[in-house]
């Protein structure tokens, strides 16, 4: 039994010492209660959290003291929130107590939404706590550090149950019929948060960095999510994240740094992180430390040229690691900071490639992502998908060799034309005349026949070796001949059917540096023109052809218009003068540019001094010496007679010499003042200048009243006020505006379609429109239309729903007529007729697309906002055909649903308003459309009488019938008795 005793013993005291810890556990910072101390304790705890449970607080005083018991709450955005609070006073008398607490909670943390309870309560923890601390001199007044000081604790933890676990409350209430209609509709939806990405996509797309003053501008938002948000906060002193950018690196920087991804502040101070590049190519690192001093590094080997890199820039507190994967090669760099880095992403922005203050690099930028809140390492993966597709690295390597190719050949034939042309020495041509020959002669490598996609570029090049001049290879002069011959080879007669088989022309040409030829060969790709889908200025006309005025308006030097319009100035017709004058000087409606006669013309308007127009045009040509010489004087002295005619033009003109020539900003700005309130566009840009740069007469630099002139100029159709505006609001301008990035892609489109090569490119296409020569037309519009040029697109579109000569049908692949009329319908400022085309395209049903009518129903409303007659009619005839109008497109419309009852009313008030629209061409259609509109409704609401008064009518008329033919039967049987 000794054993068996010795066993239990050991039991015994292993319970004993578990009932001693588990009571240390209870009782927290307290040992086990013993008579001489104070001592708390909690006696079945509520579990999960409900309402109402009751608990008993086990309890002993020594002396005078205080009870507390009080519930701490977490939710995401709050910590230890205080929801419910007890206290009382306890006096020793040697004996232990027990109190009862019901513990009331808010029914939104404890129920589940229902028709009452809105915005329930999401709480992460709930603690129970009591604990006896000595007496305040003041029991109203919270003591914080009570419980810090208690003389005894107890913690409880009580479970959350999930908010859609949680049970419903009885309310003892009948809600109303709507109310419950609509909880019964949204009682089984599960709320959600929204998605929230805690990475920066600064760039989804690839981008090619010209190394220019400008690249893309990036500017994270604060999170909506308040943890993600708190965390975001956090981390502004202590960041841990991670920067992956992809670039194929063209060529070095020419300048001390170029910008590669950087951070600006709101005063345009470099700020976390700064990725720049040395002329040596070795990354430039700089950062910015919480003592706001910048601290900066090198990587350890400069970056290749002509492969893909990733770079991976990894922030850790104080750490910074810079990895570089090229193919193969890895370039790593670690440096540690003398102290924290400061990152603070949401202000300021965040740049790829070059900016007004650095210029970026000669590049081309793939995916780039900034990781927010965590780091992420970098790995030998291939370059992404649409890297691979790309396949730039393999292009470039080709180019580079047909570059090198065409090089050579220049070189051999310059040299052996230079041989022919040397006069022989007596040694060579004794050599030449006894030494026996080689019975087996060779030619060198350059001498032999070409490839057959090398022969026209070979021609070219012995052709311009025999020429003699430059010994240098130039690529970009044989590029330029290359794209010509090949637009005279497909736009000669049926030349669309050899595109493809003379692509590598185009390519070639775009080999040796001459871009147009690369464009052109994207825009055929793109749209599939005869192949399978996979430098000179001119005035921006924007005239679309279906505007017939416009087109008759367009001339030649020997059509008939421009005769008439010269010998009307040779009379000294002021504005047949100024319509010639302008033709020749810009080169617009058809008419070569000529500056000598332009300016003839000018001076013969001017001196006239009746014209202030002529008077400005002829002193802006005196002033900057174009077509004539300069002369100063003359030029001011006309520019001042035009002025005094209140001309706002000769007004600007005189600010612009005051303040270029003479530095006088007072006169400078009284005459852009004055201009400014005769609607000049471009003087508020001219005194923006003036604010920005604190050169207004009496007024220092002032950002706010810049803008303000800046974006009055803008609005009045000012290029580079336009151009300001821009990058006020793509990057914003603290305590003036704020980013509005989408207005700013606005007006840049705006801007770039004013670019005097586009002009160039729209002005051989409505030439050869007007030349009917199609394809020519055809090629020229659908490059205007993929560089985004709404009148290209609308113009391309209009001739391939024309498609001349079966053009379109037989050499494109798309369908080009609802590609680039959707794009004309969806621009910022869609026409009329696209948006009248389209919806007829939604309507009519098509093999390649379904029948969309109220995608059809929009573009008609569309037009019809624009005061377009088409629009109206072609609603009615949608409604004759029985589809009915959603209630908001009839508002848009301005018509009273509650007034119009029924299709007729609305389909009636439809055509009448087409009728008496102001286009003459309206009314007669609109007209009988309204007409037959009446007679639909009466027959519709009145037929019963009509076809009861149509069946007496016919029945009269039958018996009137029957009746003439019974008599004259019988006249005809008398005459018959009579004749026998």
């Amino acid at each position: 039994m000794a054993p068996q005793w010795r066993v239990q013993e050991t039991l015994l005291c292993c319970l004993l010492l578990c009932q001693s810890c588990w009571m240390q556990v209870i009782t927290s910072e307290t040992s086990a209660p013993t008579p001489t101390k104070s001592y708390i304790e909690f006696f079945d705890p509520p579990r999960t959290l409900s309402d109402s449970s009751v608990i008993e607080i086990l309890y002993q005083c020594q002396p005078d003291q205080v009870v507390h018991v009080d519930v701490l709450a977490s939710s995401i955005t709050k910590p230890l929130v205080g929801i419910f609070k007890r206290r009382w006073t306890c006096r020793p008398d040697g004996t232990e107590k027990i109190r009862e607490i019901r513990l009331n909670f808010p029914d939104q943390m404890v129920y589940r939404e229902d028709w009452i309870l809105r915005r329930p309560i999401y709480v992460t923890d709930v603690l129970l706590r009591a604990w006896i601390s000595d007496p305040p001199i003041d029991l109203n007044i919270p003591d914080r550090s009570s419980y810090r000081n208690g003389v005894a604790k107890i913690l409880h933890q009580i479970e959350i149950p999930t908010p859609n676990s949680r049970p419903y409350k009885d309310h003892r209430k009948c809600p109303q019929w709507d109310q419950h209609v609509l909880w019964k509709v949204r009682m089984e939806k599960v709320p959600q948060c929204p998605a929230e990405e805690e990475v920066v996509r600064l760039l989804p797309f690839l981008y090619a960095c010209t190394g220019e003053g400008f690249g893309i501008v990036r500017r994270p938002e604060p999170y909506l999510d308040p943890g993600l948000e708190r965390r975001r906060q956090y981390n502004v002193m202590a960041p841990r994240c991670s920067f992956s950018i992809w670039l194929y690196v063209m060529d070095r920087c020419p300048v001390s740094l170029c910008g590669v991804f950087y951070h600006l502040d709101d005063t345009n101070d470099y700020v976390t992180p700064a990725l720049l590049m040395a002329k040596s190519g070795h990354l430039h690192v700089q950062v910015e430390l919480i003592k706001k001093e910048a601290h900066a590094f090198r990587s350890s080997d400069p970056l290749p040229l002509n492969q893909w890199c990733h770079i991976l820039l990894n922030l850790d507190v104080s750490w910074a690691n810079l990895t570089v994967v090229c193919g193969s090669s890895v370039i790593s760099t670690t440096y540690r900071f003398p102290d924290h880095v400061l990152l603070s992403d949401v202000s300021g922005t965040f740049h790829l490639g070059g900016c007004k203050y650095v210029r970026g690099i000669k590049a081309f930028y793939g995916p780039s992502i900034y990781y927010r809140n965590k780091m992420v390492a970098i790995n030998k993966a291939p370059p992404p998908q649409m890297i691979e597709r790309m396949e730039l690295a393999q292009w470039y390597r080709k180019c580079t060799s047909f570059q090198d190719e065409c090089a050579t050949r220049f070189q051999h034939f310059s040299a052996a034309e230079q041989e022919t042309k040397d006069c022989g020495d007596p040694y060579s041509d004794l050599t030449a005349r006894f030494l026996p020959e080689n019975a087996f002669p060779q030619c060198s490598e350059w001498e032999g026949p070409p490839p057959p996609h090398r022969a026209l570029i070979t021609k070219l090049l012995r052709k311009r070796a025999a020429r003699g001049g430059h010994r240098n290879f130039t690529g970009e002069l044989f590029g330029r001949a290359l794209h010509r011959m090949y637009l005279r080879r497909v736009l000669a007669p049926n030349g669309l059917s050899l595109i493809r088989k003379s692509m590598p022309l185009l390519l070639q040409a775009g080999c040796l540096g001459y871009h147009p030829a690369l464009f052109l060969a994207s825009v055929l790709f793109q749209t599939g023109l005869g192949v399978r889908r996979d430098q000179c200025k001119a005035f921006v006309e924007q005239i679309r052809l279906t505007d017939e005025n416009v087109l008759k308006q367009q001339t030649k030097e020997n059509d008939d218009l421009f005769m008439w319009l010269r010998f009307q100035a040779k009379q000294g017709v002021s504005s047949a003068q100024h319509a010639v004058s302008r033709m020749l000087f810009w080169g617009q409606q058809g008419i070569s540019s000529n500056l000598e006669v332009a300016v003839k013309f000018y001076e013969k308007g001017a001196e006239q001094q009746k014209d202030p127009v002529m008077m400005y045009d002829y002193g802006v040509i005196l002033l900057r010496g174009q077509g004539v010489k300069r002369d100063v004087p003359k030029a001011l002295e006309y520019l001042g007679k035009a002025a005094d005619m209140d001309f706002v033009p000769a007004l600007n003109s005189l600010g612009w010499y005051y303040e270029q020539y003479e530095e006088n900003y007072q006169k400078a700005a009284e005459f852009w003042e004055r201009a400014d309130e005769l609607g000049n566009p471009e003087a508020p840009f001219n005194l923006g200048i003036l604010h920005l740069h604190g050169l207004y007469p009496g007024k220092p630099k002032n950002m706010s009243a810049a803008y303000r002139y800046y974006l009055k100029s803008a609005t009045r159709g000012h290029i580079d006020a336009a151009v300001h505006v821009s990058a006020c609001w793509i990057q914003g301008v603290p305590g003036v505006v704020s980013r509005l990035p989408h207005d700013a892609v606005l007006w840049t489109k705006w801007v770039g379609e004013q670019n005097g090569y586009l002009g160039a490119v729209l002005r051989k296409a409505l030439d050869n429109y007007l030349d009917q020569s199609w394809s020519a037309a055809l090629l020229y519009y659908l490059q205007a239309a993929e560089m985004g040029m709404e009148i290209g697109q609308f113009n391309a579109a209009f001739i391939c729903e024309l498609d001349p000569e079966g053009l379109v049908t037989h050499y494109l692949q798309i369908d080009c007529e609802w590609k680039y009329y959707n794009l004309s319908a969806l621009s910022e400022r869609p026409p009329a007729h696209a948006q009248i085309k389209m919806g007829d395209l939604y309507y009519t049903p098509h093999v390649r697309r379904k029948r969309d009518v109220q995608a059809a129903v929009q573009m008609y409303a569309a037009a019809a906002l624009q005061r377009e007659p088409q629009g109206l009619y072609n609603l009615g005839v949608l409604m004759e055909e029985g589809v009915s109008l959603p209630n908001s497109t009839l508002r848009r419309l301005g018509f009273n649903t509650s007034v119009c009852a029924n299709n007729f009313t609305i389909m009636i008030e439809l055509y009448r308003r087409c009728r008496d629209h102001e286009k003459e061409d309206s009314y007669v259609p609109c007209s009988l459309a309204l007409l037959n509109a009446h007679l639909l409704y009466v027959w519709t609401f009145h037929g019963s009488v009509l076809k009861c008064s149509s069946a007496a009518a016919i029945a009269i008329v039958t018996a009137l019938g029957l009746m003439t033919i019974f008599g004259r039967l019988q006249n005809a049987a008398r005459r018959l008795q009579l004749s026998v």
